[in-house]
């Protein structure tokens, strides 16, 4: 396959390339699957850094692999039997919300389906507020929007003894518009108890209208965390633990709870580093590590090695998770005859477990 066709059998649907722009502010598309690789900012050949990292990861007593949150649901499970195999630590970072990250994925609304309704109820707030990406698009998609006091329970309260009484009549005479099909769009920082209210008034309404929940995320902080709700997800689903509050340690062969990686880098607890956040593990945590390892998409000339990958580029046949828990591929047609490349980082990991 010539390198023109591999690029035009690359191009994703416009629709693939706007969800993945929102959730992932950081993709790109990739234009090939080449790794380049540097030992302390000197270019030199992927084999020659293969081999050094491997070096120090084999003398390694306290390995580890940081970050994570630059890596497909592909590579994370490729880092997870690469930690195994090496009784290494698995440490995501940063931390999150310990009770948001324990929360099972629940979708309530996909992107898709917000931006196919007939109304949309908003937070009277956004309107003088940050602008978030995300709302935007599904506003400039839904013909109408109700506005509602968003920090009001009271009159939410309300609302739902109207619905209890009338129905479905109380939000369409609202709007004096026919609505069949209804998002509910709350922004991250909403209260527990609205938020708990507006599922169980979408509830009500169920049998008259489609209602759908859904709480959009903080765009500054999905530029750090990447897939992060992805990375978590693959580790609990291969070692049955949850990584919401700290890391997970296969000294053992066994894996078992650990503390997180900002803890364990400010007690000196590690020797080598794997660092593969979408962002690199800041320097303040680094002064007892002796080795780092980088995985990222540009060159880090104080890595003892580093590596420069595709990473979460469009294009790669390799999957993220989307902040409402849907997965997606990173290409429009996955199989090998649509042309998609494997993403590199999987057999980066994979010849370390040689």
């Amino acid at each position: 396959m010539t390198q023109a066709t591999r690029d035009n059998s690359n191009d994703i649907s416009p629709e693939l390339r706007q969800d993945l722009s929102l959730v992932l502010p950081l993709v790109q598309r990739a234009k090939g699957t080449a790794i380049s690789a540097y030992l302390a900012g000197r270019e030199v050949s992927v084999d020659e850094a293969v081999a050094r990292a491997g070096d120090l990861i084999k003398v390694s007593v306290a390995p580890a692999i940081v970050g994570l949150s630059g890596l497909t649901i592909e590579a994370v499970r490729e880092a997870v039997a690469l930690s195994e195999r090496l009784r290494a630590r698995l440490l995501p970072l940063p931390a999150g919300d310990p009770i948001a990250w324990r929360m099972s994925v629940m979708q309530t609304a996909t992107l898709g389906h917000a931006c196919a309704v007939d109304l949309r109820v908003a937070f009277r707030d956004e309107v003088e507020g940050t602008h978030n990406p995300i709302n935007e698009a599904i506003a400039s998609r839904v013909p109408n929007t109700l506005f509602v006091q968003g920090n009001d329970l009271d009159a939410l309260l309300k609302l739902r003894m109207l619905v209890r009484e009338q129905g479905a009549s109380a939000i369409t005479s609202m709007t004096a518009l026919p609505v069949k099909r209804v998002v509910v769009a709350l922004p991250a920082s909403v209260d527990v108890r609205i938020a708990s209210q507006w599922h169980l008034l979408a509830a009500q309404l169920q049998s008259e209208l489609r209602v759908s929940v859904i709480t959009l995320s903080e765009m500054g902080k999905l530029h750090a965390a990447g897939n992060r709700r992805g990375v978590l997800e693959v580790i609990t689903w291969q070692t049955g633990l949850s990584c919401a509050t700290g890391g997970v340690d296969f000294a053992d062969r066994a894996p078992r709870p650990c503390a997180d990686a900002a803890t364990l880098l400010s007690r000196g607890g590690l020797d080598v580093v794997v660092d593969t956040g979408l962002l690199p593990v800041e320097t303040s945590l680094l002064s007892s590590v002796k080795h780092r390892i980088r995985i990222g998409d540009a060159v880090d000339a104080t890595a003892d090695v580093c590596f420069v990958t595709p990473g979460l580029r469009v294009g790669l046949r390799a999957r993220v998770m989307r902040f409402d828990g849907v997965i997606l591929w990173l290409c429009d047609d996955p199989s090998p005859q649509g042309g998609a490349m494997d993403d590199p980082v999987v057999g980066l990991f994979a010849r370390w477990m040689l």
